[in-house]
């Protein structure tokens, strides 16, 4: 029926031919001899002008003084004509400490003076939220 090559005999004939190769690839290899290469050729001069260096500038007449002015003393800041001084804080969304250390919440909706004195006057508009509603 003639030659059949199965898939074990493909395997095996790169094997076989595997040592004739070596030796042929490992006897036969010689470096190839490089070519020679060409001399440089001689650098082209070209013979440019220089100028001359342009002169040094002339020197600057010395800047006449500039007076310094002296300067005023600066006027001291009145003290101030209220009263004593306080600390005052808020947090969170109604809470207050006031002046004087006592607390205040405010919980209702409305507009609240937080400072009311000669000077300075803070106002706060409040309202109320879905977790204060109706306290």
């Amino acid at each position: 029926y003639g030659c059949r090559l199965r898939p074990c005999c493909l395997l095996l004939l790169p094997l076989l031919l595997l040592p004739f190769l070596l030796n042929y690839f490992l006897n036969n290899s010689t470096a190839p001899t490089p070519m020679p290469t060409p001399p440089a050729p001689p650098p082209m001069r070209i013979p440019v002008p220089i100028p001359a260096p342009p002169p040094p500038p002339a020197p600057l007449p010395p800047a006449p003084p500039v007076p310094v002015p002296v300067p005023a003393a600066a006027p001291v800041p009145a003290p101030p004509s209220f009263g004593a001084f306080g600390t005052c804080i808020g947090w969170g969304d109604p809470h207050l400490r006031t002046f004087d250390g006592t607390r205040a919440d405010y919980y209702s909706s409305g507009e609240y003076y937080l400072v009311k004195s000669g000077p300075i006057s803070i106002q706060a508009r409040y309202l109320p939220t879905k977790f204060t509603n109706g306290l």
